[in-house]
């Protein structure tokens, strides 16, 4: 998390802190008591929020600049922590387009309102070895290009939420 202040006195510090019960607690993350200028009038603290001992939910986080003549502002932002990966597309169909080299893969799209895409795999063989053979994909459909004719190809459809869980 980067954090920028632009004071014409000075910056004295900036803390990050965050709350589990919509801010009746809060917990520091990091405070910096000796911010770096980095252009004039502006201060920059990056601070690393490590997450991985957390619970998956909402959380509020706190970000106080403090001036030196002892001025603060907050500024409070809402973060969700989400670590669980978005169900499997449905009922993937593959279809070829009879134009020699080429199948077009469609899917029914997931059911969670948080999907940022989906990533499309192929593989030669049914159970292992799949490759990720798209970027993210937004619609629920893919066109596979340069392939063999009379080569058996097998796909596997991945969603990705916003969070980046897959």
């Amino acid at each position: 998390i980067t954090a920028i202040a632009e004071d014409g006195i000075g910056i004295k510090a900036i803390l990050l802190e965050f709350s589990k019960d919509g801010g009746k607690t809060w917990s520091k993350i990091s405070e910096n008591t000796s911010p770096k200028k980095n252009k004039q009038n502006r201060w920059q603290s990056n601070f690393l929020w490590n997450t991985k001992s957390l619970p998956p939910g909402d959380y509020s986080i706190k970000l106080t600049v403090e001036n030196k003549g002892n001025l603060k502002r907050i500024l409070e932002q809402k973060y969700i922590l989400d670590r669980a990966p978005p169900s499997i597309p449905k009922l993937p169909k593959v279809s070829d387009p009879k134009s020699g080299g080429s199948l077009e893969i469609s899917w029914k799209p997931s059911p969670e309102k948080d999907i940022a895409g989906y990533f499309v795999y192929r593989s030669q063989k049914p159970d292992k070895d799949y490759i990720k053979i798209s970027s993210l994909v937004s619609e629920t459909s893919f066109i596979d290009l340069k392939l063999k004719n009379n080569v058996k190809y097998y796909y596997l459809i991945t969603a990705v939420d916003n969070a980046g869980n897959e």
